[in-house]
């Protein structure tokens, strides 16, 4: 089981909180501001060593001076098995087994975590980034070495930049090795975009009944028809007043089409809330199909945009998949519980009841 149990120390709103999860559904139901996302919160840290809120925000609890974080995830293993990520000021500390841990991506092995909140439930109509994410993430937890390719072509991104503000208008050292790096993420992005098309034309049809066409697209960053490594030497006149790459993959975008259309364009707000959970049901079922270790899925305001059925609907695909879930939501009514479920209320960061499995 990937979480067994979870505990958070000095995290916003939480003084001490310990929560023994269940295999399958753990929900936490309270008000807005009690403390819910906090938890999701939590587990994204410990997963993957970063917040999913944007900007400058404070951590720490008011009053303390760190925050500590751990998750058990094999009881009858005891410390041999848990993660801990500790912030005291601005130095943060990362263990497994009591040993340090010396990058964030060491946590993406031992805690995988699929995130939905209101930073990304549509990221279908949001950015090219948004979407670029969601691609890049199943790609790592299918594909382990895609994560070293997409840090080298970042380093050398940030070096050929660096080039092109010193000395942009000389012969650039960077070029065929940023190309072959980008040509590489590409050649993945394109499969896994082939590979996922299947299912979720599947479950999206299964959901709504409907039989419009609904279509990826990859655009790969740079002019169609050309090779990177041509549009590089091409731009690198402009780039060098610019002083940046302005082409490649980082610039990548995913199209999501219905009969021809932009799903942005099409859809209603909570049809665009169902396509984006039918596409991370693919994701999620690829890696499944792969004989890989399913991530924990985190979904905070899980009855957001969805309508009754909707929501029953989301968590039968989930429990069809076997995965462990934490969902927030403010009435418990509104939320698809049966009696086997952990069920746990949340008030001004405290829990106030439980409800074991």
């Amino acid at each position: 089981m990937p979480v067994a149990v979870l505990e958070i120390r000095n995290l916003r709103c939480i003084e001490h909180m310990q929560l023994a999860a269940g295999p399958r559904w753990n929900w936490l139901v309270g008000a807005n501001g009690a403390g819910k996302s906090t938890v999701l919160e939590a587990l994204h840290l410990l997963g993957l060593g970063q917040s999913w809120r944007r900007g400058p925000r404070q951590l720490i609890r008011d009053g303390s001076s760190c925050f500590l974080l751990s998750v058990l995830r094999n009881e009858d293993l005891g410390l041999n098995d848990r993660i801990v990520l500790e912030q005291n000021g601005g130095e943060r500390q990362m263990r497994f087994a009591g040993e340090h841990l010396r990058s964030q991506w060491a946590l993406l092995e031992l805690l995988p975590i699929q995130a939905i909140h209101s930073g990304n439930s549509e990221f279908i109509a949001g950015s090219a980034d948004d979407r670029r994410r969601q691609l890049d993430w199943g790609i790592y937890r299918r594909h382990r070495e895609y994560g070293d390719h997409l840090r080298q072509y970042r380093r050398l991104l940030a070096q050929r930049n660096a080039w092109l503000r010193s000395q942009g208008h000389k012969e650039d050292p960077w070029e065929h090795l940023l190309a072959g790096a980008g040509e590489l993420l590409h050649e993945y992005r394109s499969r896994e975009i082939a590979y996922l098309q299947e299912g979720l034309c599947h479950f999206w049809k299964e959901r709504t009944g409907s039989t419009s066409e609904i279509r990826l697209h990859l655009q790969s960053g740079w002019r169609d028809g050309m090779r990177f490594a041509e549009v590089l030497r091409e731009d690198r006149s402009s780039d060098a007043e610019t002083g940046f790459t302005r082409s490649g993959p980082h610039r990548a975008n995913v199209l999501f089409r219905v009969d021809g259309r932009s799903a942005a364009d099409s859809l209603s707000r909570g049809q665009l809330r169902t396509l984006g959970n039918c596409f991370r049901l693919a994701q999620l079922q690829a890696i499944k199909d792969s004989g890989l270790e399913l991530p924990v899925v985190l979904i905070d305001d899980f009855a957001a945009e969805l309508d009754p059925a909707g929501r029953l609907w989301w968590r039968q695909q989930l429990d069809a998949l076997g995965v462990q879930v934490f969902a927030a939501g403010t009435e418990a009514a509104a939320l698809p519980m049966n009696a086997e479920d952990c069920q746990w209320t949340i008030q001004a960061g405290q829990l106030r009841e439980g409800k074991p499995s």
